[in-house]
């Protein structure tokens, strides 16, 4: 372990303080079901969301694409996660068609 978990550990305790404190909904997702969702994206029925694979020399490069911006891994996860809270949890409509 490094400082940076330690720091970590303190910031999620904060953040349960702060929830507590405030009687805020708190809503889990676990990593399982963005990780199931991955599969959904990949085929397209998250609107917005395009998978891209490219052939190269070597292997095949990968893509995630919101809104015509080329995203990261975790940019990605993040969209996911928001839409799965959007989507699923708070039962509203996509806004990103």
């Amino acid at each position: 372990m490094n400082s940076h978990f330690t720091d970590l550990l303190k910031m999620i305790a904060g953040l349960e303080l702060i929830v507590d404190k405030e009687q805020i909904t708190n809503k889990a997702i676990s990593n399982k079901l963005v990780a199931g969702l991955e599969g959904t994206a990949r085929e397209g029925k998250i609107a917005g969301l395009v998978f891209k694979k490219e052939a190269g020399k070597g292997r095949p490069k990968q893509q995630w694409i919101f809104k015509d911006r080329l995203l990261s891994e975790h940019e990605k996860d993040a969209l996911i996660v928001f839409w799965i809270y959007w989507v699923r949890i708070l039962k509203k409509e996509w806004p990103f068609y």
